[in-house]
């Protein structure tokens, strides 16, 4: 994959001092892909006014392309600083560019502030503008789609760390990890290639791709693995299952699954569509693994009933769910949100009443900045949550075979045939994995779960900015 980032900021005050010069308020300018410095240079030469700014605030990356005669210099000025969060104002041959007045770091409650991303996609050897790239803050309903002129926006970003997803059917799939804070205007610019699909790869596939004939029956097991088995799962459609791809390997008995395209998924349980982007899908006789990127975008109720059912619906999924747990984990909230944590070192043990609760900062700690966590621990951590019972397909998935053999059987000893209250094992892979602020994993095999967590799905999944207290549906 040939893709690159362009990602920076000025970080020193630019500030001229020089009175008396003559200045003119009305300019034509013409300039073409210039940067917003390289722009504010030019007006000072074309019309005397000297610019005095904190780099720090101005966006560097996004690339400026106007054309206009006899243009007002304020007019100019609003059309250069639009969606910026930043304001001008004039004094005597100064022009002082800051952040809007009322925008600060920090909400006068704590919150945190938002900042706004800008940016540009293009076709890596030919430089030009690709229209229709879905940009995005993976896992969240934060997201756009590029212009024609291959820019895009995006606004009211929380502070945090995130990963900037680029997506388009015809170009490999680009992310990027990047902090927001203070009050910066962040660009972020890519440049995507092609996606390359020859005879020749498909020939060097060790594993062979399944018959049209077979392919019915390996998506019914595609779609009970990805989407799960829950009642969420039953109200759930992958609209566009042509472009998915599957095959096995009758020696290793290992069934794996590609898609051409982002997943386009219809939840009607939750009321959202999901555009997935699956970049690894592999079931074998011990457990299933899958991840990728996804985007949520919230669907519109028909009427005040689907809406009330959307909105219990989605409660009912995320309370309970990795992501309340790792929220509430990093908030120092545990009890209070209803989870009870212990170390274990076999799942054997799950039901030994010897067995010795712990706290957040065991397994917890600070990471290299302050919107990431390292989750740290030996052998297995359960996860007990008490304010919710055990569903009743849970309960039933448990005589399953192949759900056995991922651990979650009655003979793991992690559950009996009674409700009770959810359980769920955590294992780390490596050494220890990064969670980011909104409770999601930046190495995304470097945890397995065993248990409720396990049987919880595509289906069951709600995007990492959700709020139960501030549901706007």
């Amino acid at each position: 994959m040939r893709w690159k980032w362009l990602f920076g900021f000025v970080l020193f005050a630019f500030l001229h001092s020089v009175k008396g010069q003559d200045t003119t308020d009305t300019l034509s300018i013409s300039f073409k892909d210039l940067p917003l410095e390289i722009v504010l240079d030019s007006i000072t030469y074309k019309s005397g006014y000297y610019f005095s700014y904190n780099a720090d605030a101005i966006p560097k990356g996004s690339l400026y392309t106007l054309t206009r005669k006899g243009i007002h210099i304020d007019n100019l000025l609003n059309i250069l600083l639009v969606g910026t969060m930043l304001e001008h104002s004039r004094y005597e041959d100064q022009i002082i560019i800051r952040a809007k007045q009322g925008v600060s770091k920090e909400g006068v409650d704590g919150s945190r502030g938002k900042v706004q991303i800008t940016g540009w996609v293009r076709e890596y050897r030919s430089k030009n503008a690709i229209e229709g790239v879905n940009v995005f803050i993976n896992g969240t309903t934060i997201g756009t789609v590029t212009d024609q002129y291959g820019n895009y926006r995006l606004t009211d970003v929380p502070h945090g760390s995130y990963i900037l997803v680029f997506s388009h059917v015809a170009y490999e799939l680009a992310s990027y990890s990047f902090k927001a804070e203070n009050n910066n205007s962040y660009a972020i610019n890519g440049l995507l290639d092609f996606k390359v699909r020859t005879l020749d790869q498909i020939e060097i596939i060790s594993d062979p791709i399944v018959s049209e004939d077979e392919w019915p029956r390996y998506y019914r097991m595609f779609k009970k693995e990805f989407l799960g088995s829950s009642a969420n799962a039953s109200r759930c459609e992958i609209l566009n299952a042509e472009s998915l791809d599957f095959s096995y390997n009758e020696d290793t008995r290992v069934f794996t699954g590609e898609a051409q395209e982002p997943l386009i998924i219809l939840n009607e349980a939750l009321g959202y569509q999901v555009s997935y982007e699956l970049e690894h899908f592999e079931r074998d006789d011990d457990r299933t693994s899958f991840y990728g990127k996804a985007r949520f975008t919230p669907l519109d109720p028909e009427n005040n009933r689907i809406r009330k059912k959307w909105r219990k619906n989605r409660m009912k999924s995320y309370y309970g769910s990795i992501t309340h747990f790792f929220k509430s984990l990093i908030a120092d909230e545990l009890k209070e949100e209803g989870f009870r944590i212990y170390s274990v070192k076999d799942i054997s043990e799950i039901f030994n009443k010897k067995m010795v609760e712990i706290e957040p900062d065991d397994i917890l700690a600070r990471g290299t900045n302050r919107y990431e966590w390292k989750l740290d621990f030996d052998d297995y951590v359960m996860v007990s949550y008490d304010k919710e019972v055990e569903s009743t397909q849970y309960l039933s998935s448990l005589n399953e075979d192949e759900i056995s053999s991922n651990g979650l059987g009655p003979t793991s000893g992690i559950n009996s045939h009674q409700p009770g209250a959810q359980k769920s094992m955590l294992e780390l892979k490596r050494t220890y994995v990064t969670l980011d602020h909104n409770g999601q994993i930046k190495e995304p095999l470097g945890l397995t779960t065993i248990g409720y967590w396990s049987w919880e799905r595509v289906a069951d999944l709600m995007p990492a900015d959700y709020d139960p207290k501030a549901d706007n549906l």
